[in-house]
């Protein structure tokens, strides 16, 4: 369950990283069901702006398989979007899709389906993603990560050989590509809880935010003006090199229009998400 939790927190923080402030994104949600006096549990639920839809309701299905999803998997969930009166759904695997499930899935209005495998998914910390890294004795590591993982955060293990036990990197992204103070001391005091709750005794060891990169689309850029190398930037489309360029030319004073760059081979790449 630990690791379907993972899957569903890193899903959530991509999604949360990309719509930023335009909508909420909330995890493991509950909607009233259409067809019964139930609720359905929805992996993860995003509200507001979305994929240029305003005022969208988006279902998430995190399915962290082996197998690839068939066509029956995708008929499942356009029944739920339709039961919950979703506007948008999307079916993320971190295996893949069938041709026949991808095609069905084209059919349905505002069906969406993402393969994103658990080493990509591994690569995705976004630009302000809040990190804390602590490290605790061996034998509470099992407890303490999945009580992490069912709060929402994304736990990443090391094992660096220290004796005082292993290297946690907890982790999450709010909506914002720069958290404030207070989404920091709420993260700080939620993990402190959290722990303490499970009388976990741990020691920090780095707290701090991603500031750039953070994708698996990010590449490091070579900026030039005349043939020079001035510096490298990351960026993951044309519009972040550009934004970089004109910070560029501000720091160095170099005139943007003699700015230019070398484009990585196959870059930019594209989003599972787009």
């Amino acid at each position: 369950m630990s690791e379907y939790r993972e899957f569903e927190n890193g899903v959530a923080d991509i999604l949360s990283s990309i719509v930023g402030s335009d909508a909420t994104v909330s995890r493991n949600a509950h909607l009233p069901s259409r067809s019964s006096k139930t609720s359905r549990q929805i992996d993860v639920l995003v509200e507001g702006k979305v994929l240029g839809i305003t005022d969208a309701k988006m279902i998430v299905d995190c399915k962290h398989w082996r197998s690839n999803l068939d066509i029956s998997d995708i008929d499942g969930f356009i029944g739920t979007v339709e039961d919950v009166g979703a506007d948008l759904g999307m079916i993320v695997t971190s295996s893949n899709a069938s041709s026949n499930a991808r095609a069905r899935a084209k059919l349905a209005r505002g069906v969406r389906v993402a393969a994103l495998s658990i080493d990509n998914l591994a690569k995705w910390r976004p630009k302000g993603t809040v990190t804390r890294r602590v490290r605790f004795n061996s034998q509470n590591k099992s407890k303490a990560v999945n009580a992490l993982r069912n709060a929402g955060f994304r736990v990443y293990v090391s094992h660096d050989g220290d004796k005082n036990g292993p290297l946690i990197e907890v982790y999450r992204h709010y909506g914002t590509s720069n958290p404030t103070d207070g989404d920091l001391e709420q993260q700080r005091y939620s993990i402190n809880n959290i722990l303490a709750d499970y009388d976990i005794h741990f020691k920090d060891i780095s707290f701090g935010t991603v500031i750039e990169g953070g994708t698996p689309m990010h590449r490091w850029i070579q900026i030039q003006a005349g043939g020079m190398p001035v510096v490298r930037t990351l960026a993951s489309n044309e519009q972040e090199v550009l934004e970089n360029m004109e910070k560029i030319s501000k720091t160095t004073g170099i005139p943007l229009d003699k700015l230019d760059y070398i484009r990585p081979e196959g870059w930019p790449f594209d989003s599972p998400f787009k």
